[in-house]
């Protein structure tokens, strides 16, 4: 009898453990899910950077000229806004560099929603330098930085 009792609790037991695993994984479940419904939230209310007609033109002199228009879409402000430009020849590198744009073309912000017409010099408009003959492959890439990543002067 003893034993037929001891034997119940233990499945007792077995069976509480059960659940109190089954509630932590549900718990453990449920912490992810929030965590990429916040993940998402971050994301829809980050900068992001729309190129309207960031182009470039070679002077065959050995000067690439970047202009353009820019838009921030997202709902934060964008800071240390840049077009990543890289000119390789036959897969070298020639030159990378970030061109800064925003406000006085240093790492001023673009604000959310704000529209930057790339034409005039404070905006998108500069030069990337290359030796020799011109490069085989232009490539430009918008970037920003966030607030805490600014260099202090």
């Amino acid at each position: 009898m003893a034993e037929k009792k001891a034997r119940n609790n233990f499945i007792i037991v077995i069976i509480i453990l059960c659940m109190i695993a089954a509630v932590s994984l549900t718990a453990i479940v449920y912490s992810l899910q929030i965590a990429n419904l916040q993940n998402q939230i971050n994301d829809l209310r980050a900068p992001k950077l729309v190129n309207i007609s960031v182009g470039y033109s070679d002077n065959g002199q050995g000067i690439i000229h970047v202009t353009g228009y820019v838009y921030n879409v997202g709902n934060m402000t964008a800071y240390g806004c840049h077009v990543g430009v890289s000119l390789s020849r036959d897969g070298a590198t020639l030159n990378s560099t970030n061109l800064y744009f925003g406000k006085d073309s240093s790492l001023g912000p673009l604000f959310g929603g704000y529209y930057v017409r790339g034409e005039t010099s404070t905006f998108i408009d500069g030069n990337v330098t290359y030796t020799g003959s011109p490069p085989t492959n232009v490539t430009l890439t918008l970037g920003w930085i966030a607030p805490w990543q600014i260099p202090v002067p």
